[in-house]
This record gives structure tokens, C-alpha cells and sequence, in this order.
């Protein structure tokens, strides 16, 4: 990152707000988009294998939200360390059986979980934050003691 280069001892630390809300529909749209190629159903009640349910498709263009447990949830993993990667981006489906059950998204380098499920998704060694998390990250200075350099709220609107 470019603040890791910067040679002062103290700076103003940045703030960011990300809106769950928009970033959870953004990831059920492109969930959906990528199941289009696979024959695994989306749900019981999915009109055909890879056909999203009326109610996903309300939940991708904002006319409904999901019922907890399901829906996007930052993964924090014991020991674990985020860091901040320009442009990182990687997804990776999951299946419980034959139904897709969700689906991990690595944005940055901050990685998610977008649950399908109307159960909680067990996440081996790992667990998973959903309302208001406020994450901080750090750099070094010009004699390698930790920084505080951004702060990233990560918010679901009227929670």
C-alpha cells in the first residue's frame, strides 16, 4: 500500500463506511450469475436447478432483505489478519450435498460469506461477524513500530 512507504511518525487515519446491505446484494447477484453454468439448485423451491427462488430475486434488487442466519457475513478466522490487497478478488461456491449453500468472497482481501441457507453455515475454524463490525488496520512507521492507518466500518443500514 502506498501509506506503507510514507516515512512519518504519525498521519490523520482514514475512514471508511461500507454499506452490508449493498455489498450482500451485490454478492447474491453475482452468485447467481455464476451459477448459471451449474445444475446445483439454488434451493428446494428454486424453479429449476441453477433458477434463482422469487424471494433471491427480490432479496438481489432490494425489495426484501434476508432472514437471519442467511445472508453476506464477514469471516474472522482465530489468528487471522486481513490485509488490505488493491484489487483482490476471489470467489469460491459452497455446496452442502447437492443444494449451493453460499459462497466465500474475497474483496481485497477482506474475505466474506454469503449463507443461502435458513440454518447457520458451520465454518470450520472460523467465525462469522455479521451486524456493525468496525475493523482497524495498521502499517509501520520509519522505525517499524505499528501504525494505525484505516478504519473500516462495516454497516447494515437501520441496524
Amino acid at each position: 500500500m502506498v501509506r506503507e512507504k510514507v516515512r512519518a511518525r504519525h498521519w490523520t487515519v482514514k475512514h471508511f463506511n461500507t454499506d452490508m446491505l449493498l455489498l450482500e446484494r451485490w454478492c447474491l447477484k453475482t452468485l447467481i450469475n455464476l451459477n448459471q453454468q451449474e445444475d446445483f439448485p439454488i434451493s428446494p423451491e428454486a424453479p429449476e436447478p441453477h433458477k434463482p427462488t422469487k424471494e433471491l430475486v427480490e432479496v438481489a434488487f432490494g425489495l426484501k432483505r434476508f432472514a437471519d442466519p442467511s445472508g453476506l457475513y464477514m469471516i474472522v478466522r482465530s489468528g487471522g489478519q486481513f490485509t488490505l490487497n488493491e484489487g483482490e478478488l476471489s470467489i469460491g461456491t459452497m455446496r452442502m450435498g447437492d443444494r449451493l449453500a453460499g459462497a466465500e468472497f474475497c474483496l481485497w482481501g477482506v474475505p466474506f460469506f454469503l449463507n443461502l441457507l435458513p440454518t447457520p453455515f458451520p465454518m470450520q475454524g472460523a467465525n462469522l461477524l455479521r451486524h456493525n463490525i468496525k475493523h482497524c488496520f495498521q502499517t509501520f512507521d520509519d522505525k517499524r513500530r505499528p501504525v494505525k492507518s484505516h478504519v473500516v466500518k462495516f454497516f447494515y443500514p437501520g441496524d
